[in-house]
C-alpha cells in the first residue's frame, strides 16, 4: 500500500514536493503531516545513502538567508548528515562547507548574527561561528582579512575595547 509520501514523491519532482511542503505549514492542521512527510524522505535518503549536499541544495534554494537556520528542515539536514557521516566512513561530507557552497561569507555572516538572537537557534549559531573559525584557520586565512570579512576593520582602535 503507498504511503502519502510515495504517492506526493511519485507526482512531484523534488523541488516542487518541497515547495508544496513549505505552502502547507501555512495551514496549522499541516505541520504535522509536512514534519513527517520531510522525516519519512531523510530516512529514505539515508537509506539509499544519498549524499547531504544533494538534499542541502534543496533546503538552500527553498530558503532566503534570512530563514534557513529557522527552518525545521536544517536541523533534520543537520541530523541526517551526521548519521551519513557514521554510516560512509570513506565519503565524509562536512556541514559547513555544504552551506560555503551556496552561501558567501556575507550572508554566512549575517545568518549567525540573526541566529544568535534567537534563543532556538542560539545552537546553530555557535556551531556555525565554529566551522566558520575553523574554516578560516584550515585555509590560513589572515587575521588582517578576518577583520574585514567580520567587518571589523573599520571600527576603529575601539575594536577589542
Amino acid at each position: 500500500m503507498p504511503t502519502l509520501f510515495s504517492t506526493l514523491d511519485a507526482r512531484f519532482k523534488e523541488r516542487h514536493l518541497h515547495e508544496t511542503l513549505q505552502l502547507a505549514t501555512k495551514l496549522p492542521s499541516m505541520e504535522k503531516a509536512k514534519t513527517n512527510l520531510q522525516t519519512e524522505k531523510i530516512r529514505e535518503r539515508l537509506a539509499n545513502k544519498q549524499s547531504p549536499e544533494k538534499i542541502f541544495e534543496l533546503i538552500a534554494h527553498n530558503n532566503s538567508k534570512d530563514s534557513l537556520l529557522i527552518d525545521s528542515l536544517l536541523k533534520q539536514w543537520m541530523t541526517y548528515a551526521k548519521d551519513f557521516n557514521r554510516q560512509n566512513q570513506k565519503h565524509q561530507e562536512s556541514l559547513f562547507a555544504a552551506i560555503c557552497r551556496y552561501y558567501s561569507p556575507t550572508p554566512i555572516k549575517q545568518m549567525i548574527n540573526k541566529a544568535i538572537q534567537n534563543p532556538s537557534t542560539v545552537s546553530i549559531a555557535i556551531w556555525m561561528e565554529r566551522e566558520r573559525t575553523k574554516s578560516w584557520l584550515d585555509e590560513k586565512i589572515s587575521p588582517k582579512l578576518v577583520l574585514l570579512l567580520l567587518d571589523l576593520a573599520k571600527t576603529g582602535d575601539n575594536t577589542l575595547t
